[in-house]
């Protein structure tokens, strides 16, 4: 994974004596956990190598002139959720990842931990937390040095993480009745779901059809074009929606499309991870602090509930708890990690 933080020689030098923290990932999971320490005066880096913030959640203005479209996380999973209680609490505002150097309570101390980009970059700090989706951990593009434990790189290993995919369509019409939620079905995509945006100023509208797969059934198709599965989801439908007075809806009103086959992504390669039979017990872990400096989070680590946008931020939340009770401790033990970008 590229470092992007450590851009500047003198990177590392912290002139106000915080306590620094770098956070590896700029997803849902690492948004939180650096949210979390800032407010606790921690000096945060957040290193991300894609050209967005969200991992995850991309957000795309696809359909100019409409609201932007989801291309990953899409729902909130049940009504009391951590991101109902965000909502709440914040009133939908997002509140940006920043330092207030007014005022410095953090227990000051020598960096431990050093990252080492693939140019050769240095960054010291005192803690990390990783947030990487696990396909990350399993290819080996973070390299730890002491290696990491026995028992969480056997879970690293054994633990999977399935693929997934989404494509957005816009219509001409909303060929569909007013609400349509198909979930499950079978054919070329399992999951299928309508709306449309409120019409613009001059009367342009926007009816937008999504597909949705994971697991298996989206693993088999990282190999098509994206005007493949366009043109394959079109197909599937006018199978569905399809009438004698007009048999092709879909075809026939079709504008355009975006889609996100989340195994290409680079720094992703997969949708979220997977509970098996035998990853009984692995995800303890794959979450485990390592020495007091290295921390985990991210929504394969959740021990409770994986696959969810509220999962990669509790875990986040919890991870940032964790640096706060290690910065304590002072733990004193010198890990150098090497982070390389994939070829």
């Amino acid at each position: 994974m590229a470092d992007k933080g450590a851009e500047n020689k003198n990177k590392s030098e912290n002139v106000d004596g915080r306590v620094r923290v770098a956070v590896i990932g700029g997803g849902i999971s690492g948004l939180a956990a650096a949210s979390s320490l800032v407010q606790e005066r921690f000096d945060v880096v957040l290193l991300e190598a894609s050209d967005y913030i969200g991992g995850r959640i991309k957000t795309v203005t696809a359909f100019p002139g409409f609201p932007p479209i989801d291309l990953g996380a899409d729902f909130i999973h049940g009504s009391n959720s951590i991101i109902n209680k965000l909502a709440e609490e914040n009133n939908w505002t997002v509140k940006q990842v920043c330092v207030d150097k007014k005022k410095d309570e953090s227990v000051k101390q020598t960096p431990e931990v050093v990252i080492t980009s693939r140019a050769g970059e240095t960054l010291a700090v005192d803690y990390v937390v990783v947030t990487v989706p696990l396909t990350i951990l399993k290819d080996g593009d973070i390299i730890f040095s002491p290696p990491l434990p026995p028992k969480k790189q056997h879970a690293i290993n054994t633990i999977q993480m399935g693929a997934a995919l989404k494509i957005v369509c816009r219509f001409r019409i909303p060929f569909w009745r007013e609400k349509t939620l198909i979930f499950p079905i079978r054919g070329f995509l399992s999951q299928i779901w309508t709306y449309s945006r409120d019409p613009k100023e001059d009367g342009e509208e926007c009816h937008v059809g999504v597909g949705f797969a994971t697991a298996a059934l989206a693993a088999q198709k990282a190999h098509l074009f994206d005007e493949e599965v366009c043109e394959q989801f079109l197909q599937q439908l006018d199978e569905i929606f399809g009438t004698d007075a007009d048999p092709k809806p879909a075809t026939n009103n079709f504008i355009s499309f975006v889609y996100e086959h989340w195994s290409r992504h680079p720094y992703v390669r997969g949708g979220y991870s997977t509970q098996t039979v035998d990853t009984y017990g692995l995800k303890q872990h794959l979450s485990a602090p390592v020495e007091g400096r290295l921390f985990f989070a991210g929504e394969a680590t959740s021990l409770m509930l994986n696959a969810t946008v509220q999962s990669a931020i509790g875990t986040g939340m919890r991870a940032a708890r964790e640096v706060c009770e290690a910065a304590q401790l002072n733990v004193e033990r010198k890990i150098v990690c090497s982070v390389r970008a994939p070829p």
